[in-house]
């Protein structure tokens, strides 16, 4: 089957709450004419303000089953409510599930504005790896029993090597995060740093999974609503930690805009 270039686009997120955000909705399209959106913007924004961030070669179908979406619908349907698996805001935003899209072609949106946040709260692909793993797998499956060789087995291992370990969650969550961070950090600020982020990570989950399992009847808006505006403290006292651990210099170079700002990226659905 013929690959596809698929591009990663950054666009400036608009205002929220009076803040000027620079921080960036991210989407991915093809030259198969698909436009990943991601919850956001997409196609009609490139050459109007969206700039390209990351560009590669995939078999588009496979990213196409991955997203979730219906290649016979044309650009511009209705995209699905969870792309690439992901509940917005619970279990990612944007640029995790364009980075799903793009570990086909081994590339990511790290050059997106509000990367180290997204890093930080969700990790590089997002939560619940397993099953974006089987999704990875199943999709490659299908593809492969209507055209036996579309997609070889080292092809599959590769992309499945990129995303790490299911099994081992936090642990590879963890791995995203320290990747994400400065070389010019000190060994204690590294140490630090990864100390806030065990700890956030670790009360994190516990929030979900007070959440999760009592209010399985609650209508997804609902329960995202409710699990995000419980993860917002947390989530505000772990990068005040990480200031104080920095200092203000360091601090403003690694993430550059207050915590304050990042919340409407990061903890409002679209």
């Amino acid at each position: 089957m013929p690959q596809s270039t698929l591009t990663a686009y950054a666009i400036v997120s608009p205002n929220y709450g009076g803040y000027q955000i620079q921080l960036d909705h991210t989407f991915v399209v093809s030259d198969s004419q698909d436009d990943w959106r991601c919850w956001g913007r997409g196609h009609e924004t490139v050459n109007n303000g969206a700039r390209p961030i990351a560009s590669g070669t995939a078999l588009a179908e496979w990213a196409r089953l991955i997203y979730g979406s219906d290649p016979s619908q044309p650009t511009g349907q209705p995209q699905p409510e969870r792309p690439s698996g992901l509940l917005q805001c619970v279990e990612g935003v944007c640029q995790n599930a364009a980075n799903r899209l793009l570990v086909l072609t081994g590339g990511d949106v790290s050059a997106a504005n509000g990367n180290i946040f997204v890093i930080l709260v969700y990790g590089k692909y997002g939560y619940h790896l397993q099953d974006f793993v089987n999704n990875v797998t199943q999709s490659a499956n299908s593809i492969n029993q209507q055209q036996p060789g579309a997609i070889p087995q080292d092809q599959l291992q590769a992309v499945l090597n990129r995303i790490g370990d299911p099994t081992a969650e936090l642990e590879t969550l963890e791995t995203h995060f320290q990747g994400a961070l400065p070389d010019t950090l000190s060994d204690a600020q590294n140490q630090q740093l990864l100390g806030v982020y065990r700890s956030f990570q670790t009360q994190r989950e516990a929030i979900f999974e007070q959440w999760w399992p009592r209010n399985t009847t609650m209508d997804a808006t609902s329960f995202q609503k409710a699990y995000t505006q419980a993860l917002i403290p947390l989530f505000v006292s772990s990068l005040k930690q990480c200031a104080t651990i920095l200092g203000p210099d360091d601090y403003n170079a690694l993430f550059k805009v207050a915590p304050e700002v990042a919340i409407p990226l990061l903890f409002n659905p679209a």
